[in-house]
């Protein structure tokens, strides 16, 4: 049963219009969001057989032909190395990712690679700009509970298991299991209190799934695709859902099967989780998402103190400024900038994962005299970004109440994917795509038949939205005019911006005020 529970974890998912948006909800907050649309391709988790196209030393890195438009980038760091490789062990602590930034590379990448070499590689981040993919050669494999990673040999637990007799049973389980000794692998926070069994199986499936790519690859010449990571909505429950979580809902049907089939594999007790959305009110709107992602858009932040976030996306870093706007207090200055900057340490991580913020990010807390009070908000600070999937370096808070951050991202960012360069403005800002603003006029208009009894509807936008509305999406307007018995005309007009629309009644000509 669909219903509104404030304590629920939940995902929603919305599938309309070739476009997918996942939200991931904690107490109706929004926690996460994903979009992926059908013609904007991903290939991050992709692996191909390349062919080396260059090598240029200047720069020790390479550019590898994968099929693509453009060629792939790999770094000396990201080409394995037998002789670094062979330092590697099974300490507990280690960390791939730390490993590759830090070793003192002993080869050289024009004695590793030739032009017209034949390579194994693995997309770690879609085209950003001009650039191309971003490459590697240490292949691996996410399952539900386990990471394959075929060419190390180190065998580690998820760290977000605290637990040591936890820990400590899930690595058993793993060096006990004979026909892992080619492999290694990571244990993955799911798997946390699952049986051997599950783990295991878990494993075997990918073992397979590798055994057959490299089949592929004995067959297959360069460049050629050899394994596509799963869509959207199958890894986020492959990688979000936790037994913790309340409820996944989905307004799609046939997704809503592949959902409960895939988590009936694994925890079939989870099968009763997944529901299907069948309600008239848009799946966003009813459990206030919508409102909530528009949010993800603005260059301010409120925070419930009366204080504020300003956040500026430059070509170099991402600046975050923390203000105390309406949070005056009534007495100990201190006290106030020390709550205001709480509450941001909080909501900056929250807004990087929803943003998807990556690269280098500058934060400006409000100026604190008393050192207890910077390392609390340090500490704070430091707990959140803890909660993170993605790779964080962070500094401590500086003289000058700055902190330094990087943070590693897949692609351009959510915000990036739904605008682009003005061309009013000469590329200095942003404003949706065509595509974007085509969509949200199609839930607008479905909003109006369900809010209002008007029974025809004008609508009046930019002709290129309008245009995009009557070609690409004119099917779904027709559906939704169909299933509700109402007509929808659209209507151009020169003198409205891109992002900017209205709907008047078709008998009354007055205009529809849907949220006043």
């Amino acid at each position: 049963m669909i219903g509104i529970m404030d304590n629920y974890k939940r995902i929603v998912m919305n599938l309309e219009c070739n476009e997918v948006r996942v939200a991931v909800l904690e107490k109706k907050q929004l926690k996460e969001f994903y979009v992926e649309r059908k013609e904007e391709k991903r290939y991050v988790g992709n692996i191909y057989k390349g062919r080396v196209d260059s090598v240029v030393p200047g720069i020790q890195s390479a550019f590898i032909d994968i099929g693509l438009e453009k060629n792939g980038f790999l770094y000396v760091t990201d080409v394995m190395d037998p002789q670094d490789l062979s330092d590697l062990s099974d300490d507990e602590d280690f960390d791939l990712e730390k490993f590759k930034s830090t070793r003192k590379t002993h080869t050289p990448i024009e004695e590793m690679l030739a032009v017209g070499n034949e390579v194994l590689v693995q997309v770690e981040k879609n085209p950003i700009g001009n650039k191309g993919v971003r490459l590697t050669t240490f292949v691996s494999l996410p399952g539900r509970f386990t990471v394959l990673m075929p060419y190390v040999k180190h065998r580690g637990v998820s760290r977000r298991i605290s637990s040591y007799e936890e820990r400590s049973r899930l690595r058993e389980t793993m060096e006990n299991a004979r026909f892992l000794k080619n492999y290694g692998c990571i244990v993955r926070t799911a798997a946390e209190d699952r049986d051997k069994k599950q783990i295991l199986s878990d494993f075997r499936y990918l073992t397979r799934t590798w055994n057959s790519l490299l089949r592929g690859m004995e067959k297959k010449d360069a460049p050629s695709l050899l394994h596509e990571e799963t869509n959207l909505v199958m890894r986020v429950v492959r990688d979000c859902f936790v037994e913790s979580m309340d409820e996944v809902v989905i307004d799609n049907h046939e997704e809503y099967k592949k959902v409960r089939s895939f988590l009936g594999s694994y925890l079939p007790e989870a099968r009763k989780k997944v529901l299907e959305y069948r309600n008239k009110e848009p799946v966003f709107e009813f459990y206030d998402i919508e409102r909530q992602v528009k949010k993800i858009y603005s260059r301010t932040v409120l925070l419930p103190c009366g204080g504020y976030l300003v956040i500026d996306e430059t070509e170099a870093l991402v600046a975050i400024d923390i203000n105390s706007g309406r949070n005056v207090g009534r007495g100990d200055f201190e006290k106030t900038v020390l709550k205001t900057n709480l509450e941001a340490a909080i909501e900056i991580p929250r807004q990087l994962r929803l943003r998807d913020i990556g690269g280098i990010v500058i934060i400006d807390f409000i100026d604190m005299k008393s050192r207890k009070n910077q390392q609390e908000v340090w500490h704070t600070l430091l707990k959140e970004v803890r909660k993170e999937k993605n790779r964080i370096n962070i500094s401590p808070i500086s003289k000058m109440g700055l902190v330094e951050m990087t943070r590693q991202r897949s692609g351009s960012g959510v915000y990036s994917m739904l605008h682009e360069h003005c061309e009013s403005c000469e590329g200095r800002g942003y404003v949706k795509t065509v595509v974007s603003s085509s969509l949200e006029v199609i839930r607008n208009i479905r909003l109006v038949f369900l809010r209002t009894d008007e029974t025809h509807v004008l609508v009046f936008l930019n002709p290129a939205v309008a245009d995009s509305l009557l070609s690409l999406y004119r099917e779904y307007i027709m559906s939704i005019e169909k299933k509700f018995k109402k007509r929808v005309d659209i209507r151009k007009d020169w003198s409205y911006k891109r992002e900017e629309w209205h709907f008047f009644s078709g008998e009354t000509k007055k205009e529809i005020e849907l949220w006043s």
